[in-house]
């Protein structure tokens, strides 16, 4: 993919945007049209992970238009946007790895906490990994996860805020089967079953959580 995201800035880089967009099929190109195609050019998937739809061109369409606007044919680039979608699919539908920080928390441990504030928090008690980590080999995984604890243990000397010190991490590899590890990074043994005393909080039959943020490693 980035072969392809080089090949078509070096070619955009001798034609104004107004024009290049002219050539894809825009008549009157609009600074949300310009700007659109500077952030798909500068997007390491070529917008194809952004859902965008201008009325004009999906994400796939606005990409292939761009395409042959600058001069490439189909066997150039349909092949490497085929792969790339494909990659995308498998990523936003993979189980995705992540640990669970077990401190031990009771409801009891916290008798005037609301159940809204517990909710907010339930991301402090995970740690996760970035995107395409679950394509490792399982060891890989398991090792990184061992870092992982070890890394937070130093960072933190197990401080989770509000759920307490952290007792165990509970690496979790598959929506209802985890390893535990201990905080000097041990593999204890295996865990079977979901996330022990998770927060959550349900409006009608909607579940509102935080979502934790993906760690750069």
């Amino acid at each position: 993919m980035e072969k392809l995201r080089a090949e078509l800035q070096r070619r955009a880089a001798s034609i104004p945007a107004p024009e290049l967009l002219l050539r894809m099929g825009y008549p009157k190109p609009r600074e949300a049209v310009i700007h659109r195609l500077q952030q798909v050019l500068a997007d390491p998937d070529l917008g194809l992970s952004s859902g965008g739809f201008d009325f004009r061109f999906g994400s796939r369409a606005f990409l292939c238009a761009l395409c042959e606007a600058l001069g490439m044919i189909e066997d150039d680039y349909l092949p490497t946007i085929d792969a790339r979608q494909q990659w995308l699919r498998e990523e936003r539908n993979a189980f995705k790895p992540y640990i669970f920080i077990d401190t031990g928390f009771k409801r009891s441990d916290r008798p005037g906490t609301r159940i809204f504030a517990l909710a907010v928090c339930e991301p402090m008690r995970r740690l996760t990994f970035p995107k395409g980590f679950w394509r490792r080999p399982c060891h890989k995984q398991i090792e990184a996860a061992r870092r992982r604890v070890r890394q937070f243990m130093a960072e933190t000397d197990g401080d989770v805020k509000i759920w307490g010190t952290a007792k165990r991490f509970l690496f979790f590899h598959a929506r209802d089967a985890a390893i535990v590890i201990d905080p000097s990074g041990r593999v204890l043994g295996d865990w079977q079953g979901g996330v022990p005393n998770r927060a959550s909080l349900r409006v009608g039959h909607k579940e509102i959580a935080a979502q934790p943020a993906a760690d750069d490693q």
